[in-house]
């Protein structure tokens, strides 16, 4: 239904401007949706997310171990 409000409006402006709504539209359907669960960069929960930033801010690799060194001044 959003489609074809858009079309409707997309014909209203010219042709050209139709034609470069369907090719967007082709290309956004051509995307694989399994980027969206990519889990290095989309994170599942709140929780995650907060357990990352803290690991990264701690300096904890994932096996647990913790940096100590300090940063040059």
């Amino acid at each position: 239904m959003a489609f074809e409000g858009y079309k409707k409006e997309a014909w209203e402006v010219n042709e050209e401007f139709l034609e470069m709504l369907l090719k967007a539209t082709i290309a956004n359907a051509s995307i694989n949706p399994v980027i969206l669960y990519d889990t290095k960069t989309n994170h599942g929960s709140p929780w995650h997310e907060i357990s990352d930033g803290l690991r990264k801010l701690f300096k904890i690799d994932l096996k647990g171990n913790i940096d100590t060194t300090l940063p040059k001044p």
